[in-house]
């Protein structure tokens, strides 16, 4: 397997996992609204998945003082993400917004956390 496919395949993981509970919760809506659903949840966190490494490093270089870079890191790249999952589900219409990005939201500050904690390290 090259290194393209090792790239890849966390976000098609991703996409299969979040987009099946995505359309799991949804089920109780109707199949129409939880393939939309399931579908929208896929594709972004597909895309969050491919560049979220990418938006934590380039928010870390922001500010001069390291504990502001952490900050910047970790909290403002979550709520960046947050924030479009809401705004992509609401535009969606996805039946139960908050229950779709819950497991990825959970998962995903832990990530966040700890991938900003090693640049603060590494920068020190």
């Amino acid at each position: 397997m090259t290194n393209k496919y090792l790239l890849l395949l966390p976000s098609v993981l991703s996409a299969i996992l979040y987009g099946g509970i995505a359309y799991y919760v949804n089920s109780e809506h109707g199949r129409h609204a939880a393939l939309i659903a399931g579908f929208t949840q896929a594709v972004a966190s597909a895309v969050v998945t491919l560049s979220a490494a990418f938006l934590m490093t380039w928010m870390f270089a922001w500010p001069a003082q390291p504990r502001l870079k952490f900050l910047s890191s970790s909290l403002g790249s979550g709520v960046i993400v947050l924030s479009v999952f809401v705004v992509i589900h609401t535009i969606m219409v996805t039946p139960n917004v908050m229950a779709t990005i819950l497991p990825g939201l959970i998962i995903g500050t832990s990530y966040f956390l700890l991938f900003s904690l090693a640049l603060y390290k590494q920068r020190l």
